[in-house]
């Protein structure tokens, strides 16, 4: 059963309100066609499970959020790219308009996030006089937090706003110093797999499950380690959560079998009190 709307609405009509914008501006490219294949996983995983805590801990280990942010400033440069191209090169220009264009986006991204918290805040409204309260305003708050994603932008524009700062000395700098990484939100699946160990701890459930959790972020941190710019290749990381998937994939088979059957005695035994007890 698909997670309900009003729920997901809030967080989703943001990026969706981006995505628009940039194709009300005609701007076309792999940029874009990148932001169009993230709205739709996003659309896929609210029809696809009923938990939203679960739901946002997939959202938040893909870093679906932090990779739009990153491909909608990117699609905002190549507009001001290509129409300085159209007019001819000129080095100062371009600067400008690349680092322009990343302030444009972080004014964007602080304003989706406004704009969510302030929908959710008016469905919760709305339920209430509908006695179907479940205010997930605080939920928004916290999980599209852009302060990660919004400080690795800023300290690009902070690079490209350097005295004496070239276009081509801005590419490369932001490539050596790991700036380019940090800004497709590599830091923000840290935090991510943070939230989802946390709230499997917090939750009953397995120590197994612990365990796997534990061990993706561990591989974050032991593969960001042996980075040069501290950020881990997102190839390698995939594949150390998978191989961490696969690793407890029997231990927790076999918890979940012997739980289901705990639980199906529990509720034999509810009934035959129920049926031969005072």
């Amino acid at each position: 059963m698909p997670i309900d709307p009003s729920m997901v609405n809030p967080m989703f009509d943001p990026f969706r309100n981006m995505l628009k914008d940039v194709e009300s501006q005609n701007i076309t490219g792999e940029d874009v066609d990148k932001l169009r294949e993230l709205m739709n996983r996003m659309e896929q995983l609210a029809q696809e499970h009923d938990d939203i805590m679960t739901f946002n801990g997939v959202i938040m280990q893909e870093n679906l959020y932090g990779q739009f942010s990153d491909y909608y400033g990117r699609a905002l440069a190549s507009k001001a790219k290509t129409e300085q191209e159209e007019k001819g090169y000129d080095d100062s220009t371009l600067l400008k308009q690349s680092v322009d264009a990343l302030k444009s986006a972080i004014e964007n991204i602080n304003k989706s996030y406004e704009e969510a918290i302030e929908i959710a805040k008016n469905n919760d409204k709305n339920k209430k006089k509908t006695n179907a309260a479940i205010d997930n305003s605080v939920e928004v708050a916290i999980l599209q937090d852009p302060t990660d994603i919004i400080k690795a932008i800023q300290d690009v524009v902070d690079l490209g706003e350097q005295e004496g700062m070239t276009l081509p000395r801005f590419l490369r700098l932001q490539i050596e110093k790991g700036l380019d990484k940090a800004m497709e939100g590599s830091v923000v699946v840290r935090k991510g797999q943070e939230f989802i160990l946390n709230f499997t701890k917090a939750n009953p459930t397995s120590p197994y499950h612990i365990e796997k959790e534990q061990q993706k972020l561990d591989a974050y941190d032991e593969l960001a380690e042996k980075s040069k710019f501290n950020l881990p290749n997102t190839k390698e990381l995939s594949y150390a959560s998978r191989e961490a998937d696969m690793k407890f994939l029997n231990d927790i088979a076999v918890w979940e079998d012997i739980t289901k059957r705990w639980e199906d005695i529990i509720f034999d035994l509810s009934f035959w009190s129920l049926s031969y007890c005072n």
